[in-house]
C-alpha cells in the first residue's frame, strides 16, 4: 500500500512539473510572438518615414503588394 501512495505521490509531482513546463513554454511563444509583432510594427513606421521624405511620395498613393500605384 505504500507503494501505491509514492507512486501515486511522484505521479502528481510530475504532472505539475509537465504543466509547469507546458506554461512556461506557452508563455515564452507569447513573448516571442509579441516581440515579433513589435519589430513589424516598427519596421512599417520606418518604412513610412522613409517614404514620407521622398519627395516624390504621393500621399493619395494607393498601395497594393508593397508596389506603388498612382491613383
Amino acid at each position: 500500500m505504500n507503494t501505491l501512495t509514492g507512486q501515486k505521490a511522484i505521479l502528481a509531482e510530475v504532472r505539475q512539473r509537465e504543466f509547469e513546463a507546458y506554461n512556461q513554454v506557452k508563455k515564452s511563444c507569447h513573448m516571442v510572438e509579441q516581440a515579433q509583432l513589435e519589430k513589424a510594427e516598427v519596421q512599417v513606421q520606418q518604412g513610412l518615414e522613409g517614404y514620407a521624405r521622398d519627395p516624390g511620395f504621393d500621399q493619395n498613393t494607393v498601395w497594393d503588394s508593397g508596389k506603388r500605384k498612382i491613383s
